[in-house]
Order: structure tokens, then C-alpha cells, then sequence
């Protein structure tokens, strides 16, 4: 079952902001590394995984894509990833900005 989406949609972006009249796009590719150095920056954005998870649910749960029980089984195992001193959270992704003209 499919929920649609692009998963490279952005690698996309400066294109796709073009195409819809912007101007003076800038994009630029955003690496995180996030270890036991910045704890709390860490345990911040397991908290942001978990909420994002927990605001699909309903979605997922329509599909029979996922359960109650899995999201309890993912805030688990991510509350445990916040205590382990190796444990290393690594993101990259793109942002993009630009400006429509008046």
C-alpha cells in the first residue's frame, strides 16, 4: 500500500520552487551529527522522531501500516537511545528558501 510522496523530493526543491515563481532560491544540504557531546541536543530530536511517529499514527493505523503497540515498542526503544552514551543520531537533508516577486 502506498501513501504517495516523494522520498527525494529535497533534492527537488530549488527546481520545484523555480517552477513556482520564486526568486532568489538558495538551497543548501543540512548534516546533523548529533553524539553524546550535545546530550540534550540529542534526546531533543529523539523527542521530534517520536512526536512525528506519533502524529502518523492515525494515518498508518488506517492503513494497517502500524499499531499502538508499535509507536509504544518506538518511544521504548528511542527513550533508551537518549540514556545509551554511544549511541549517534546522524541526519542530512536539504533546505530551501527564495522569495516570490511582488
Amino acid at each position: 500500500m502506498s501513501f504517495g510522496g516523494d522520498p527525494n523530493v529535497g533534492i527537488k526543491l530549488g527546481n520545484m520552487l523555480q517552477q513556482a515563481g520564486f526568486q532568489g532560491i538558495c538551497t543548501k544540504p543540512l548534516f546533523f551529527l548529533l553524539d553524546n557531546t550535545v546530550p540534550q541536543q540529542k534526546s531533543e530530536w529523539l523527542t521530534y522522531f517520536y512526536n512525528l511517529f506519533q502524529s502518523a499514527l492515525p494515518g498508518l493505523m488506517e492503513q494497517k501500516q502500524s499499531s499502538a503497540e508499535e509507536l509504544a515498542l518506538v518511544k521504548k526503544e528511542l527513550e533508551v537511545l537518549k540514556e545509551r552514551e554511544d549511541a549517534i543520531l546522524s541526519l542530512a537533508t536539504i533546505q530551501a528558501k527564495g522569495f516570490v516577486p511582488e
